[in-house]
């Protein structure tokens, strides 16, 4: 289960138009991995990461180590291009059970 929110850190009449990516909140469930955690904090207003930043990348890469694939695995398409499971990412250690 992977539940992401974006959230805007001001009041406005107009919210689409002020989601600030620098922060997303993800609820993760199942697949083996360490409940219960908190990682990485942003400052009072959620607009900026003051430590333990995590890309959407390394987000990938868990949840396909979860799944048991190796996220530096290339594919190919059908006219032979290759294409990365996960482009730049590493699995984030703190969920994943040792």
């Amino acid at each position: 289960y992977l539940l992401i929110l974006i959230m805007s850190p001001g009041q406005s009449e107009k919210p689409k138009e002020e989601i600030i990516i620098a922060g997303l909140a993800a609820v993760l469930a199942g697949g083996g991995i360490r409940a219960g955690q908190v990682i990485g904090a942003t400052d009072k207003d959620g607009a900026n990461v003051v430590s333990r930043p995590i890309s959407l990348p390394d987000l990938f890469a868990t949840i396909t180590t979860i799944l048991g694939m190796d996220p530096a695995d290339e594919y190919f398409t059908p006219n032979g291009r290759p294409v990365a499971l996960v482009d730049k990412g590493s699995p984030i250690q703190e969920l994943l059970k040792g």
